[in-house]
């Protein structure tokens, strides 16, 4: 919510207009109602440490604390976060003037709740912190081997009580070790509630989530709801944003989308980083010059197994002063990985790993988005298996957002230039604002929550900033 939008709230519910600068004399010494001590001391429903605003019975040490409760419930306990520039708030009011304002409404209560979300969204995470705050269930431990149906386990027994804990039709069985159908019906259904593939197979990800605890899970709520406190207004021009752990693609102007689409993002031990830029251009036929750590993680086993087959796919090696490398002639078992001579590159074509289009993005890290001749994972729900770099569904439809308006660069002018089957580039007129954003929280078509798998961490180190006493100065 907007703070302007925030202020008629606020107006309207305690029957004063609040004005940031507003800050009466002796507000910091008026007395903290029961009430407001009461709501204070009941925080957790709403994802944060009651003990954090706990003060002793003095008017102006209550007062303060009430400011910093009011503070955190409206306008998002953490402000920002090493990792996390994608954490955008709108002006942030000082801890006293929210106390002065509450303290002097005709209802304090009521106006210090409205502070708070009211999104459909925030209104679930909240009903599922609540359910967590008393649920109990065994954790599934990842095995690093998949559970398939039908198979026959120790693990089936503990999946079977670790389901049954939120999914009322599992019964009884005779034979608990055993993934019955009816038990894969369930894995299907706590799959598709996580934004996983429902084909009732439990690989990593599925386990990871079955082995989250009730805690774990409450910590990755309160963080959800902590992030949809005050969000910074929507970009009113043209911008894109890409949701990392939702492996989605969305551009919007004026709030209204305009193009989406399924991404690839980084495995998790090759993240993709968060981060706000802009594209700027695009690149046709790109070759790749493959990172150093690539080379020796992904291709020297290749190389070591079959070079010609990496020379087929158009790659060329380069070793010492630039000269290129026939890869047929090296020793490869004698290549270290730490001691790794060589420069890669592959030339453009239809097996380059770009594919045929790139978009540049304004960063250090050699960040960009860009086509793919491997499509299989986007039919896949988990897509994270780049090296960092975002691969597009649907380039040719970025390219038409990008170069939208721009004479002489409709899609006729796109196959002219891939025909040509050389590099070229094209700056774009407009760059494009672009956030590159990790949201593990939504509701589904039903309006029924979805927890998505937090795979790079980042809900977990957002919980446990949050558990600090202290994040910022009051």
């Amino acid at each position: 919510m907007s703070l302007p939008t925030r202020r008629a709230l606020l107006a309207a519910t305690a029957g004063l207009t609040f004005g940031l600068a507003c800050q009466p004399r002796r507000a910091a010494a008026a007395a903290v109602p029961a009430q407001l001590r009461e709501r204070m001391a009941r925080a957790a429903e709403d994802g944060l440490d009651p003990t954090h605003y706990a003060a002793p019975d003095d008017p102006a040490a209550q007062a303060e604390a009430l400011g910093r409760f009011a503070r955190d419930l409206g306008f998002g306990r953490i402000q920002e976060l090493a990792g996390r520039p994608d954490i955008l708030r709108a002006e942030v009011p000082g801890p006293a003037a929210l106390a002065a304002m509450i303290l002097a409404a005709a209802d304090p209560v009521a106006a210090l709740d409205s502070l708070a979300p009211r999104t459909p969204l925030y209104v679930a995470l909240k009903a599922e912190l609540a359910r967590l705050r008393t649920a109990r269930w065994p954790s599934l431990e990842p095995s690093g081997r998949t559970i398939n149906p039908g198979a026959r386990d120790a693990q089936v027994a503990v999946l079977r009580a670790r389901l049954a804990a939120s999914d009322p039709s599992i019964g009884p069985t005779r034979d608990p070790e055993f993934y019955d159908p009816a038990l894969v019906a369930a894995a299907r259904r706590f799959q598709a509630a996580h934004g996983l593939d429902a084909d009732g197979k439990l690989g990593r990800y599925s386990q990871a989530l079955l082995a989250e605890t009730p805690a774990a899970r409450a910590g990755r709520a309160a963080a959800s709801m902590d992030l949809l406190r005050a969000p910074a207004a929507a970009e009113p021009e043209l911008a894109i944003e890409v949701n990392i752990p939702a492996y989605r693609f969305v551009a919007a102007e004026s709030g209204h989308e305009v193009l989406a689409m399924k991404v690839v993002v980084g495995k998790p031990a090759r993240p993709t980083p968060l981060m706000q830029t802009r594209m700027i251009s695009a690149v046709f036929n790109p070759p790749w010059g493959v990172p150093m750590r690539l080379a020796r993680e992904d291709l020297l086993p290749r190389l070591r197994a079959d070079p010609s087959a990496v020379a087929a796919r158009g790659f060329r090696i380069y070793g010492a002063g630039g000269v290129e490398v026939d890869p047929t002639t090296v020793n490869w078992r004698s290549v270290r990985e730490d001691r790794f001579p060589f420069v890669i590159r592959q030339d453009p074509g239809d097996a380059n790993a770009l594919g045929r289009i790139k978009f540049n993005l304004v960063n250090e890290l050699d960040i960009y988005m860009h086509d793919t001749p491997d499509r299989r994972y986007f039919a896949t729900d988990v897509r994270a298996f780049s090296s960092g770099c975002i691969r597009l569904e649907r380039p040719l439809e970025m390219y038409d957002l990008l170069f939208a308006g721009q004479s002489g660069m409709d899609r006729a002018r796109l196959q002219a230039l891939l025909d040509r089957r050389t590099t070229s580039s094209m700056a774009a007129r407009r760059a494009i604002p672009v956030n590159l954003v990790y949201r593990t929280a939504a509701l589904d078509g039903a309006g029924r929550l979805l927890l998505r798998h937090d795979i790079y961490g980042h809900d977990a180190a957002y919980a446990r900033a949050m558990a600090q006493p202290t994040t910022r100065a009051a």
